[in-house]
C-alpha cells in the first residue's frame, strides 16, 4: 500500500484490507458458485470498504429499516454494508436480472418469498445489511457487467476492472460514455474535499496488491 496516496486514510486503508481477507474464504465460495474469480471482483468495492464508516452505517441501517420500507427509494436510499450499496441498487440488480435473461439460477437465487411490496423492500435492506448478500449482490453486478460488456475487448485485466469499477461507483446503468468518463475523475474518498484520488485506481491498486502477494 501506498501510505502517501491516503494520509490520515493510511488507517481505514489497513482496517479494509483486514476485513477483506477475512471474508477471502466465504468470498471465494459464494463467487465461485457464479464462476467468478473473487481476485476479479472484490477490489470493485474494495474503496467503499476504505471509506466504510461503523456509525454512520448504524444510522443509515436504521433509517432505511423505516423510511425505505414505507416510501422506497424515493424517501431514503442511503449507502449501507462494507461495500456500500443502496437499495436503488440492488433494486436495478434486481431487474437486470431479469432483463438480461442470466438464467433460472440466478433469477431464483434473488427471488422473495414475501409477496407484498412493502415486506419485499424490508427483506431487501435485511440482505444489504448481510456481508454474504453483499457479495451476492456485488457477484450479480459483475455478471450483469459481463452481459452489457459482452462483445468489447478488454486490452488487459486492470482496463477492465478500471470500467466495472468505475460503473459500480458511478452507476452500471449509465452509459459507456458516462462511465468511461468516470474512471479518472478524483473524487474520491469524499467528492471534492481533501486529497482526492480515482476510485478505480484504488480498485486497481488493491488487485495488484492482491496478485503481488499471491
Amino acid at each position: 500500500m501506498s501510505m502517501t496516496l491516503f494520509g490520515s486514510f493510511a488507517d481505514k486503508y489497513r482496517e479494509a484490507e483486514s476485513y477483506c481477507d477475512g471474508l477471502e474464504e466465504e468470498f471465494q465460495a459464494i463467487s465461485n458458485s457464479y464462476e467468478l474469480d473473487f481476485e476479479n471482483v472484490i477490489p470493485i468495492a474494495f474503496p467503499e470498504c476504505v471509506r466504510f464508516s461503523k456509525s454512520q452505517d448504524k444510522m443509515e441501517s436504521f433509517a432505511l429499516e423505516y423510511a425505505y420500507e414505507s416510501f422506497g427509494s424515493k424517501g431514503a436510499d442511503f449507502s449501507i454494508g462494507r461495500f456500500q450499496m443502496k437499495p436503488s441498487f440492488a433494486e436495478k440488480v434486481e431487474r437486470q436480472i431479469q432483463y438480461l435473461k442470466l438464467g433460472d439460477s440466478l433469477k431464483q437465487r434473488f427471488k422473495y418469498s414475501e409477496s407484498d411490496l412493502k415486506s419485499i423492500r424490508g427483506a431487501r435492506v435485511e440482505r444489504l445489511d448481510s456481508d454474504e448478500w453483499q457479495i451476492h449482490y456485488l457477484c450479480a453486478f459483475y455478471k450483469i457487467m459481463d452481459r452489457k460488456t459482452k462483445d468489447k475487448t478488454w486490452a488487459s485485466k486492470t482496463r477492465k476492472l478500471k470500467y466495472y469499477a468505475s460503473a459500480y461507483n458511478y452507476g452500471f446503468t449509465s452509459s459507456s460514455k458516462e462511465i468511461n468518463d468516470w474512471t479518472d475523475q478524483q473524487s474520491f474518498p469524499y467528492g471534492e474535499n481533501g486529497q482526492k484520488k480515482a476510485y478505480a485506481s484504488i480498485a486497481i491498486e488493491y488487485y495488484l496488491n492482491i496478485k503481488e502477494n499471491e
